[in-house]
């Protein structure tokens, strides 16, 4: 398996150039803690990709978390560039499950935007997504339209959980099996979830909205 970790102020894992973390039969672990630092190379994000990166394992699950220093940072963010997780952005595509998970300050000012994965693309051969939290908790998940990858397939999917601020989906989620959305706050689906052989679950917190009420075009 490969591992990449860093516990070190004031940044965690900052990946600014063209990278590529690939591995033929195991596991690719990236975990980043941030500093308390806005500045310097990578701040206090815990992971961040601001170059074209590709991480994807021929066989092996990839699981990539970051927990953020600073309030005012998401804890994963993919920004400038193209993020290629799961694949090479060609025929390469990782036969295993994908885990993204963050940490945010319980003082956060980042929102829906505590893993920010606007420039991503992800891609499964038929495995398991999970994008949450872990630790304290995390502010929020914003799925931006595209993230997902064209062609990919999922067996299920995991969006947020019990502490996960807040869930905004603009893309539309397709599994074979349970699609669960999941915020403490307010959830809301801008895109169609459609299992076909599972469950939709769409939750928010007690007294939260789930917005729109029904599924939109999915089932």
């Amino acid at each position: 398996s490969d591992v990449c970790s860093s516990d070190l102020t004031p940044s965690g894992i900052y990946m600014p150039g063209t990278l590529t973390i690939s591995s033929g039969s195991g596991a690719i672990t990236m975990q980043g803690t941030g500093g308390h630092s806005n500045s310097g190379p990578g701040g206090g994000w815990g992971l961040i990709w601001d170059g074209p990166t590709k991480i994807y394992s021929a066989s092996g699950p990839i699981t990539l978390t970051g927990s953020a220093g600073s309030n005012a940072l998401p804890a994963i963010q993919a920004r400038n560039s193209t993020q290629y997780i799961g694949w090479d952005g060609g025929s390469n595509v990782t036969s295993g499950n994908i885990t993204i998970q963050g940490q945010t300050p319980s003082s956060s000012t980042e929102g829906a935007l505590g893993i920010d994965l606007a420039h991503a693309q992800i891609k499964g051969n038929g495995d398991n997504l999970t994008i949450g939290s872990y630790g304290t908790g995390l502010s929020g998940i914003t799925l931006a339209n595209g993230v997902l990858a064209a062609g990919s397939s999922w067996n299920t999917i995991t969006v947020g959980d019990t502490k996960t601020g807040t869930v905004v989906s603009n893309q539309a989620l397709a599994a074979s099996s349970d699609i669960n959305v999941t915020s403490q706050g307010a959830t809301q689906v801008n895109a169609a979830v459609t299992s076909t052989g599972g469950n939709v679950t769409l939750t928010a917190g007690a007294g939260q909205p789930v917005s729109p009420t029904s599924v939109p075009n999915g089932s």
